[in-house]
């Protein structure tokens, strides 16, 4: 028998990073890896700036990911002020608050600063997903009950991938066990979902088409993957934002696993 924690994710508002490539910050369908460990690491109060933590947490967890609802699409059109590159000579930046002192500066001494650039960032509205999580064999710095409680009372806020995306229900953690995460799941429950729910004409997040499961390789799934794909996703340092890339398999969710109801 394994041992899997289980809990959900659900919020008007979500953002699961990808690539960033040029101006264009994109959203996966579903949580990367780096988002749920990151949601771990702020329960326990782990933070950015502890790496030798940060690698302990990712180390020793595998993450599986159910997609209920991916959420529809949401484009947020973004203008920021940043110094030009005649404006930066001399000066040495390594955070957006060293930026901003250059534009302050520039402003004080000559009379005007800073140049806009353009972005755009996408969201999920109105999406949610199931995690779940496995021991990495010998690897894992906390019990998955101390994760459990920890989800339960959080030392730091939650997120759902930016700052401005909170959790809309409880995550409800229970720690469950099974001979794999499809037995886990079966008959698994949310009684916050069920109170909250409103029908909706417009959404289609009972289409079980769009219902599927993700996970990493090691873990006790049961059920063979459909396909696998490379994603950059496993956080090799937080406080440098580097990650590195793993295989993640993907399979549609069998219509007699139920998570989503």
């Amino acid at each position: 028998m394994a041992r899997f924690l289980l809990f959900q994710l659900a919020g008007p508002l979500a953002s699961w990073g990808e690539i960033a490539i040029g101006e264009d910050r994109h959203s996966a369908l579903h949580p990367s890896r780096s988002a749920v460990l990151g949601i771990l690491a702020s329960a326990l109060g782990i933070r950015r700036a502890e790496e030798d933590r940060q690698r302990e947490l990712a180390a020793g967890y595998r993450v599986a990911v159910v997609t209920c609802d991916p959420g529809e699409l949401l484009r947020d059109y973004h203008t920021t002020q940043v110094p030009s590159s005649t404006e930066t000579k001399g000066w040495q930046l390594r955070t957006r608050r060293d930026e901003l002192a250059v534009i302050r500066w520039s402003r004080q001494t000559k009379g005007k600063g800073g140049e806009a650039i353009l972005s755009s960032r996408d969201y999920r509205c109105d999406g949610r997903w199931v995690v779940g999580i496995q021991e990495a064999t010998g690897d894992a710095p906390f019990p998955l009950d101390a994760l459990r409680e920890a989800l339960l009372a959080p030392r730091l806020c939650l997120f759902l991938g930016r700052k401005s995306c909170p959790p809309s229900l409880p995550l409800e953690p229970r720690v469950v066990e099974a001979p794999d995460l499809l037995r886990a799941l079966e008959g698994l429950r949310f009684e916050s979902l069920k109170l909250s729910r409103r029908p909706n004409p417009k959404r289609r997040s009972g289409d079980r088409s769009r219902r599927s499961l993700h996970w990493e390789a090691g873990m006790d799934v049961g059920i063979p993957p459909q396909d696998s794909a490379e994603r950059w996703d496993d956080p090799v340092s937080r406080a440098r934002w580097q990650f590195r890339p793993r295989l993640e398999h993907h399979a549609p969710l069998p219509p007699e696993v139920t998570p989503c109801s």
